[in-house]
């Protein structure tokens, strides 16, 4: 056996000698640690003498090991509870000892205390005997030795005050369901077809109702929780199958949901638009008819929004000109108390119908603007029957990265349906844009965190139906003033109403148990519903502590986080943000001060493992801790986010903390695997040498093309972030290639703002440190996105000092590159033939570079200009040795756009035959490929090919898939498709 396979043999061994890693390291004389670091990977190449020692633990021939792992036991609890190893089922005893693994296997990797699972076996009408406690330890006990039977380790440990099921050590069904709606969730806005597919093996994980055969457990909030779960996962496979035309498949999904709930708007909305879309549109009319009446009869109320939507939905089958109704709001605070004056201020707005609305909330730091602000605004939602907009301003984000009113704008527009490519620029458009956009709508605008009245005003809807909401630490008495908004003024809590916020969090049994300490931490933490909430979130998840230790906890801290909540200190939260971070386990808090490194809107737990240098299963439990100690909000499946308040606490702690190489391990996590997606999207693109990631950067595995799109679509905040602060930090080559590994998806996504924005930063980054080539690129990169963006002079600028750069470093391809991108540039202003002397020269320069690829995009673009010139007869050639050059590289995606090149040619030499053929290679190529943009368009050409040649049929049926496709990416070239479908007597819909 190699030493460098010992973690496999190690692990497998261990196992089948049913031993744990302590009783292994004891037999062997060695530490746990070492065990450990071996079956984990981090010893790569373990000490023979170690290796030797350890087979004799284990009784076993060193070079006799087997290879493959035992199975770990499994689980499940979608459905009847069972227990197997293989396919040999465990006894798991009596109705109550079933109640107790029930309840920890939905509750898995938390832990549960002994009182809540005597609630659970005996209910919590006081029926629990006074054995109650011992009877919990015996279940347990006997629980214990039957999990024994099947796993080396142990799966159930004991922790202070209760018990927890251990995750790594099953295969549990329910955890294996989280997994695939989490990966379908990231799936669905790029590839929803691929989304579909995974939650439909998501949801065919469950083998009928949660612990079907648990009855006790039936109707615990823990249950209810796992169940709502999955009617999530059905509502969003509905949604993913809308896109993708997959809308029978849900059908039955939808009934089982509408069937447990007839009243349920959002599973009715989603059965209505299926049904439609399947073809049985009278079936979908019958179901709102059917709604409608029992809400009626049962309610005296009308349908919401939502299913009014959908029914004005099937009523226009679809009209493509239908507005999108965003759902942008934040999930509420489960735990809310007090503020019922300030919420009877709110509802006055919603009688003042007359003029634009807009409420102002202001207050410090962490006193409940935002918890007030998305509270009230899910109670009012029905009432704003076209959506809620909601945006993080970070007004007041501890590094100054506000948002600026441009990018808000944009986000919003996109929301709201404008296509990325249709977005103007300059801030008076966008914000006439955006008022356009609501004119005659009525909508809920959310403004959280703003700086000032210079950010805000831009973004305030215009028309008397839609009402904006802004809070803000400022006083912005000029929006007040001038806009006329309603000041909303929010002050610390009363007492009354901290107290009744801790007994919303711990019970009223807890606190009214200790009344003089429930008063202490009251006071202790001055009215700040932050404050209390930390402490509430920490005493939650400690049962065992006392409430007066933990108010005196809290009168032992002394620092305080200065400048962020005021002049008075008692209003200041590091006290109680100091003592939560204290109470974290060492690798929690090291994670808790890294994150306060990266400057995103949010993280994953992947690039938070590259902040801390360990693998990224290693991290997740961290995160999993310091989320249930409320100094992170899981916001979505794998991602986290920091209050600000929060940010700037772990920033501080971050200064004496190794913050540099916690800075460059991100950088380098972020830059190697966007240079790995970037590689999926394009296999041909310019070939970029990086450096080896620095030790614990842990580059993510991009596996296919739509993990690749997933994965930039999810990161695109913090990557454009995280240029934007290599460049501030000093790390210029990061910026500079970070800001390259954007360029393609950037693109492909229509974010041209962005590209822009980006590529000006990593200019900047390298005219600072003397980096010609680098100088080059971003010149090159910020001319395509000035193009794109329809600024031909600035293009022009650009692309020729990249041309001038190219020329000084004796770089020929990169010239190449540069005349190419100019001809582009030139060929949207109509200068056929000014386009056509660049691509000869671009030609030249790589035949004399011996640069096939180039020559191969070059011959293209010389036959592609030549046909736009009119001279059809001389492309044929350029493109046919294109094609030819395409394929002995391997380049599929350069072989499709010189199909469709050759296909234009050969239409406008009336040889329709051959014309139709080309298009159809290129299509079928762009398909293999997942380039659906590309596949688009050039469906749109092919269908002109047929209509010409006489096939009529084809040519709609090749319009309607272009339709069907633009249409889903957004892009305005929907309408071509739509104008020739209604041109051609057929209704333009998708």
């Amino acid at each position: 056996m190699r030493r460098s396979e010992a973690y496999r043999w190690l692990a497998v061994a261990r196992h089948r000698a049913a031993l744990t890693q302590r009783q292994l390291a004891a037999r062997a004389g060695v530490g746990v640690g070492t065990v450990r670091d071996i079956e984990q990977g981090r010893t790569l190449r373990p000490d023979r003498d170690v290796l030797r020692r350890l087979a004799a633990g284990l009784d076993v021939d060193l070079d006799g090991a087997p290879v493959t792992a035992p199975p770990l036991p499994r689980l499940g609890v979608l459905g009847p509870l069972e227990l197997r190893r293989g396919d040999i089922p465990v006894g798991l005893g009596p109705i109550r000892q079933r109640v107790v693994l029930g309840l920890l296997a939905v509750r898995v990797g938390e832990a549960v205390s002994r009182a809540a699972l005597v609630d659970a076996m005996w209910g919590e009408a006081g029926a629990a005997p006074a054995s109650a406690a011992n009877a919990v330890q015996v279940h347990v006990s006997r629980l214990r030795r039957a999990l024994c039977r099947v796993a080396a380790d142990p799966l159930l440990t004991a922790v202070p005050g209760g018990y927890r099921l251990v995750p790594d050590e099953v295969d549990l069904d329910l955890l294996a369901f989280r997994h695939d709606v989490r990966t379908a969730t990231y799936a669905a806005p790029t590839s929803p077809g691929r989304a579909c597919e995974l939650f439909a093996r998501a949801l065919a994980r469950w083998r009928g109702p949660l612990l079907a055969d648990v009855e006790p457990l039936r109707g615990h909030p823990a249950v209810l929780a796992v169940e709502r779960e999955r009617a999530v996962a059905v509502l969003a496979y509905a949604d993913a199958a809308a896109r993708s035309d997959r809308n029978a498949e849900v059908v039955p999904l939808l009934r089982e949901l509408t069937a447990a709930d007839p009243l349920d708007g959002a599973a009715h909305a989603r059965l209505m638009i299926a049904l439609a879309g399947s073809g049985r549109q009278a079936a979908a009319f019958q179901i709102f008819a059917g709604l409608r009446r029992r809400l009626a009869d049962e309610l005296g109320v009308d349908p919401d929004h939502e299913v009014i939507a959908a029914h004005r939905r099937i009523l226009r089958q679809g009209d493509p000109g239908d507005l999108p109704i965003p759902r942008q709001l934040p999930a509420p605070i489960a735990h809310f108390a007090g503020r019922a004056a300030e919420f009877a201020t709110l509802d006055g707005l919603l009688t003042d119908g007359d003029r634009p609305r807009v409420a102002f909330l202001s207050g410090s730091g962490g006193v409940g603007k935002t918890t007030l602000a998305v509270r009230w605004a899910h109670h009012v939602a029905d009432r704003f029957p076209d959506g809620c907009l909601y945006i993080n301003l970070r007004g007041f984000d501890p590094r100054g990265s506000a948002v600026d009113p441009r990018e808000a704008l944009r986000d919003f527009l996109c929301s709201l349906g404008v296509p990325p490519q249709r977005v103007p620029s300059g801030l008076d458009a966008l914000a006439a844009a955006f008022r356009s956009r609501l004119a005659g709508r009525r909508l809920l605008v959310i403004l959280d965190n703003a700086r000032s009245a210079h950010q805000v005003r831009p973004l305030l809807a215009g028309t008397p139906g839609c009402l904006t909401v802004v809070t803000s630490r400022d006083q912005m008495a000029g929006l007040v003033a001038a806009e006329g908004a309603l000041p909303v003024t929010l002050g610390l809590l009363g007492p009354g109403e901290s107290r009744d916020l801790l007994v919303a969090r711990l019970g009223a049994r807890r606190v009214n148990a200790e009344p003089e300490a429930a008063d202490a931490i009251v006071g202790q933490c001055a009215g700040l519903p932050l404050a209390l909430s930390v402490v509430a979130t920490r005493a939650a998840l400690h049962p065992q502590f006392t409430l007066g230790a933990v108010a005196g906890r809290l009168g032992d801290a002394s620092r305080r986080l200065d400048g962020l909540a005021g002049d008075d200190p008692t209003t200041d939260p590091r006290t109680v943000f100091s003592w939560s971070y204290q109470s974290l386990s060492p690798r929690a808090a090291r994670l808790f001060r890294h994150l306060g490194v990266a400057t995103g809107p949010d993280i994953s737990s992947a690039a938070a493992a590259a902040l801390v240098g360990l693998p990224p299963p290693d991290v997740e439990p961290l995160l999993a801790e310091l989320a249930r100690a409320h100094l992170v909000t899981e916001a979505v499946p794998g991602r986290f986010t920091l209050h600000d308040l929060l940010r700037a606490y772990a920033a501080e702690l971050a200064q004496a903390a190794g913050r540099t190489a916690a800075l460059h391990r991100l950088l380098d996590h972020y830059l190697h695997t966007a240079h790995r997606a970037a590689i999926r999207l394009y296999p041909h693109r310019r070939p970029v040498l990086l450096d080896e990631p620095v030790p614990g950067a842990g580059a993510e595995e991009i596996g296919d093309h739509d993990r690749a799109m997933a994965w930039f679509t999810a990161e695109a905040g913090p990557l454009l972030a995280a240029v934007g602060q290599a460049h501030d930090e000093g790390f210029d080559t990061h910026c500079r290639l970070l800001a390259g590994a954007l360029v393609e998806v950037l693109d492909r996504q229509g974010r041209w703002h962005d590209l822009a924005t980006s590529q000006r930063t990593a200019l900047a980054a390298a005219t600072r440190t003397g980096d010609l080539a680098g100088q080059a690129q971003a010149r090159y990169d910020l001319g395509f996105a000035c193009t794109r963006l329809a600024e031909y002079d600035e293009a022009i600028v650009h692309l020729r000092h990249a041309l001038d750069l190219c020329g000084a470093l004796d770089d020929p391809a990169g010239q190449g590159r540069a005349h190419l991108e100019l001809a582009r540039t030139l060929a949207r202003q109509d200068r056929h033939r000014a386009a056509l002397g660049h691509a000869e020269e671009a030609l030249v320069l790589f035949l004399g570079a011996g640069d096939d690829a180039g020559k191969a995009r070059a011959l293209n673009a010389v036959g592609w200009y030549h046909t736009l010139s009119g001279d059809h007869e001389r492309a044929l050639g350029f493109c046919r040795e294109a094609i030819a050059m395409h394929r002995v590289l391997g380049n599929p995606r350069g072989e499709a756009g010189t199909w469709a090149s050759l296909g234009y040619a050969y239409r406008h030499l009336g040889r329709h035959a051959e014309a139709v053929d080309c298009y159809l290679r290129s299509v079928e190529l762009c398909r293999t490929l997942g380039d659906r943009y590309n596949e688009g368009e050039t469906l749109l050409y092919l269908g002109d090919a047929q209509r010409t040649s006489g096939d009529a049929r084809a040519a709609r049926e090749s319009w309607q898939q272009a339709l069907l496709i633009l249409t889903d990416l957004k892009h305005p070239d929907a309408a071509e498709a739509r104008s020739r479908l209604t041109a051609d007597g057929v209704t333009g819909e998708p």
